[in-house]
């Protein structure tokens, strides 16, 4: 493996560790303040400087950066990172659906007009922490994710999510680009 995919997975498994003993009450760094949608929440909800704050830093770092938000911070992203790895899936050229955009405009639209209905069913931040707090909902659409994980590396990411929708129209104005290496795709450094 190249070391900088090995570096960027150490940091996303350490990340990882520290969102999972987030969600069980241990709270030893705000990683969860990073969240996306929470702060978005907070902004319209709470009209919170710190959270408008918190969200500027990231929107600034994937201008920098690219996606490094689903790649080292969203839980969701990790686990099916994780899953892939122990199903020995490789990153594949995914074909995208094209209702993404949809689904993006469709929850940010509920989320702005003041509801939170929507985006607490496929939020990843919320999925995931269904997931660990073991809801039955968190259970049944976390199973679903990790079978849809072994058939196809990401799909949630690649094909559901608003977040990485999000992120994605965003990054593609990021000052970093990605060189990718046709013969071996799961070796990039982000995804």
């Amino acid at each position: 493996m190249k070391k900088a995919y090995l570096i960027r997975l150490s940091i996303a498994m350490l990340i990882g560790i520290i969102i999972i003993a987030g969600f069980l009450g241990f709270y030893p760094v705000k990683i969860l303040d990073l969240q996306i949608v929470p702060l978005i929440n907070r902004i319209l909800s709470d009209y919170s400087i710190i959270a408008l704050s918190l969200l500027v830093f990231v929107l600034l770092l994937t201008l920098i950066f690219g996606r490094f938000y689903c790649s080292l911070i969203c839980p969701l992203g990790l686990m099916q990172e994780f899953f892939s790895i122990i199903f020995k899936k490789k990153n594949q050229k995914q074909k995208n659906f094209s209702y993404k955009y949809f689904i993006l405009a469709i929850t940010f639209g509920f989320l702005i007009g003041g509801s939170c209905l929507l985006i607490r069913y496929i939020d990843p931040y919320s999925v995931f922490g269904s997931f660990i707090s073991l809801s039955i909902y968190g259970i049944i659409f976390g199973f679903i994710i990790l079978g849809l994980v072994f058939f196809k590396n990401r799909f949630f990411c690649s094909n559901i999510c608003p977040v990485g929708a999000l992120l994605g129209l965003i990054s593609k104005f990021s000052l970093v680009k990605i060189n990718i290496n046709k013969k071996n795709l799961c070796k990039l450094f982000f995804v």
